[in-house]
């Protein structure tokens, strides 16, 4: 039974990334939209340069 979730978890994981690329395409394609001002606003650049060097610092430490 542990391995029937823990294949149900990786097909999970797999089809996470398509959503993500489709995510990112139509804010590529739309620049003037929603979602790409959201993106692009200063909180969310700082917020994401922020979380990025946690990540670095927690993956070194790790």
């Amino acid at each position: 039974m542990n391995y029937y979730w823990h294949h149900l978890r990786s097909l999970h994981d797999w089809l996470i990334l398509p959503a993500f690329f489709l995510l990112i395409l139509a804010v590529y394609v739309n620049n003037n939209g929603v979602i790409s001002k959201t993106l692009n606003s200063r909180l969310m650049l700082y917020i994401g340069t922020i979380y990025y060097s946690i990540y670095l610092v927690y993956w070194f430490v790790q």
